[in-house]
């Protein structure tokens, strides 16, 4: 069941019409991020996924800012330019996450397939560290993009 609010008069639809267009003049909701498949608009800035992970581009320059792994660390890299901050932390937060992703496929893979014990157990505990180097990395990415410091 639809319900709508009547506006017999063109007086009140003048008045409702006003009042949505100054609420979405408001900065609060021109920062809303606005998301279509696979990009993401924040403002002046465009996540936009590709097969190799996320280029962040500044839409009103019309250049490519960085190119990411994870779309976390492209939210991230947007909140810091929007607040003029530097980035390059979060550049290497995404790098070491990178490599470690990559390192734990191939030290899963190295384990299913060896017939070593010595290669197993040594390739186990590299698979131990670059978990846990990935889960701090991530935690550290995460809280740049939720913390609003």
């Amino acid at each position: 069941m639809k319900t709508t609010l009547p506006l017999k008069s063109k007086k009140t639809k003048k008045i409702v019409i006003d009042q949505l267009a100054a609420f979405l003049q408001q900065d609060i909701v021109k920062n809303l991020p606005i998301t279509n498949k696979d990009n993401i608009l924040i403002g002046k800035y465009k996540v936009e996924y590709n097969s190799n992970g996320y280029f962040v581009i500044d839409l009103k320059k019309n250049i490519l800012i960085a190119e990411t792994f994870t779309k976390s660390a492209a939210l991230a890299l947007i909140k810091a330019l929007r607040k003029n901050d530097t980035f390059k932390h979060i550049l290497d937060l995404d790098k070491i996450i990178e490599k470690n992703t990559i390192d734990s496929l191939f030290y899963k893979n190295t384990i299913k397939k060896t017939k070593n014990k010595n290669t197993r157990i040594a390739t186990i505990y590299r698979l131990q560290l670059a978990s846990m180097n990935l889960f701090y990395a991530k935690e550290e990415l995460y809280s740049l993009v939720i913390d609003d410091k």
